[in-house]
């Protein structure tokens, strides 16, 4: 091993050693006005990157290769900047106040309208904290997702079959022509005009039906149960069978929340009928379904969403038969009324018309509904109108705006608020309507008389909108409307023979199709007690 020179007196290598050459030479030659980097750097000599920066071999001197300029350092100033110290109830105003603008009083002090301001800009920011972490008494805890229910009870025996999400139904296309009108039935009578003339200052009271003819006028037959498509179905006239009301469910479903069913049926030889069950929710009406703040399914009382739900069935139904003409001309069709029963009063003014549908070579035949007829005033033609009525129940927990307050003045503000809320309901009454052939939607605005009372209604104004311009206004595109239907009828053509139901999420954005055995919604046969036995029954029960 060679001997270890150490020099205890300074730094480098001893006199003794390095040759008499180098004595009193430096490492490299350099001026005095250089600065110098690093002499030595033992540590990331070997390092790649920026560690070896003072190992450059391009450089003349490898050494002393580092150079920096003094523009490259700053001074920082870590000091905290000073603020000006407020005392007094300057400090505590809100920072829109905290301006010269503000006017105060002799004595120095906030006057009436700096007050009013500091309170409405308090009340704004409450408003803004409630909405973002919940309510009043709890807002800095954040509100929970709702949890719905399904529309129907799913079966330990129910097998998923498929599963089709919402984006994909928005791709759906089938281009559909000129439907062919293979059948009338039942008759329709004028519309009243006058009402069209209605304020909310002028509104009008809605008449309630009797009883028995608010039941004809709501009965909804089945498609299965229907004798006329059970006629068409033994001919052979077509594939699918289906009515209006569960052909818009389909084609709006990818704008619906709440959950729903549709009853699918496949016989042996084929054909498809889409049926609903007794006493679905698609026989119902929503209310503010896609709004920000929907109903409560929680709350009793008469503004939940089942309360709400029957309520706005039952004014649309006095609605369509209200606005007819009294004693006015009528136009009866070829066929009579096919759900009329002899011996049960009058038959009422409704219109149906069994349309068949091309859909890329599937036939397709669906029962439409009439509700009224119009004259024309140029030429005195028929034209064919659907009426429908949207409800108001009480603004302050729908969050939208007075409709006695704001419909005369700002109409086109509430029509954009309701389609916005009840964009799901819109879109089926439109589809309806064109699958109908109406050419005009008569839309009323109606609202309770007072908030707490749900049986007593006004119609505060009735609004004109052509079928084709309303579509086209709240977007709804027929093609893909029919590409939905065709969608869920091919999912289904591709399964065995038996009974499917295609079930809405209640949570989220998708449709299911379940396989269930034949008798799945057979009613259940209740335990009938005898005679003779004595029961005893609750007074308020009764």
């Amino acid at each position: 091993m060679p001997v270890m020179e150490v020099n205890e007196s300074g730094w480098g290598p001893s006199s003794g050693v390095a040759p008499e050459k180098f004595h009193n030479i430096p490492y490299a030659p350099f001026g005095k006005g250089d600065r110098l980097g690093r002499v030595a750097d033992w540590v990331n000599s070997a390092r790649p990157g920026r560690y070896n920066q003072y190992n450059d071999r391009n450089a003349t001197n490898a050494t002393f290769g580092f150079h920096y300029d003094d523009d490259q350092f700053h001074v920082v100033d870590t000091k905290p900047q000073q603020r000006p110290q407020h005392f007094g109830p300057r400090r505590h105003l809100p920072h829109t106040y905290r301006r010269e603008t503000r006017q105060f009083d002799s004595k120095n002090q906030l006057n009436s309208e700096g007050q009013k301001a500091i309170r409405r800009e308090q009340h704004q920011a409450q408003r803004r904290n409630n909405k973002r972490f919940g309510t009043q008494d709890n807002r800095w805890e954040r509100p929970q997702q709702r949890t719905r229910d399904s529309s129907v009870d799913i079966g330990a025996g129910w097998r998923v079959v498929e599963q089709i999400n919402f984006p994909v139904l928005l791709k759906l296309r089938c281009k559909v022509p000129e439907p062919e009108t293979i059948k009338e039935c039942g008759s329709l009578r004028q519309y009243d005009k006058q009402y069209e003339r209605l304020t909310a200052k002028t509104c009008k009271p809605l008449e309630r039906l009797p009883q028995d003819v608010a039941q004809r006028v709501a009965t909804n037959v089945t498609t299965s149960e229907d004798p006329v498509i059970q006629k068409y179905a033994a001919d052979g006239a077509a594939t699918i069978f289906a009515t209006d009301q569960v052909v818009a469910v389909l084609m709006a479903s990818p704008r619906s929340v709440y959950s729903w069913d549709i009853v699918a049926t496949k016989m042996p030889d084929g054909k498809i009928f889409l049926d609903k069950r007794t006493n679905s929710v698609v026989d119902y009406l929503t209310v503010n379904e896609t709004a920000n703040e929907p109903p409560s399914d929680e709350r009793e009382g008469i503004n939940n969403v089942a309360a709400l739900s029957q309520e706005a069935t039952l004014i649309n139904l006095n609605f369509s038969q209200m606005l007819l003409q009294k004693k006015g001309e009528e136009v009866k069709f070829a066929e009579p009324n096919p759900f009329h029963e002899a011996g049960t009063g009058p038959q009422v003014a409704v219109g149906y018309r069994y349309r068949k549908f091309n859909l890329d070579g599937t036939e397709i035949i669906v029962r439409t509904e009439l509700d009224t007829f119009m004259e024309s005033s140029n030429n005195g033609k028929k034209t064919y109108v659907k009426l429908c009525a949207l409800n108001e129940f009480d603004p302050r927990l729908s969050g939208s705006v007075d409709w006695r307050r704001k419909l005369d003045t700002q109409n086109g503000a509430v029509l954009a608020a309701e389609l916005k809320n009840n964009s799901n309901k819109l879109a089926m009454w439109t589809a309806k309507a064109t699958m109908a052939g109406a050419d005009h939607m008569r839309m009323g605005f109606v609202s309770r008389v007072h908030p707490k009372d749900c049986y007593t209604h006004s119609i505060l104004q009735v609004q004109n909108n052509s079928t084709s311009g309303f579509s086209r206004q709240i977007n709804l595109d027929m093609d893909n409307c029919w590409g939905i239907v065709k969608g869920f009828c091919d999912l289904v053509g591709r399964q065995e023979p038996g009974k499917y139901v295609m079930v809405k999420d209640p949570n989220k954005p998708l449709v299911r199709i379940y396989s269930v055995p034949d008798n799945a919604f057979d009613p259940v046969e209740e335990d009938v007690v005898d005679e003779e036995e004595d029961v005893d029954y609750d007074e308020d029960f009764q």
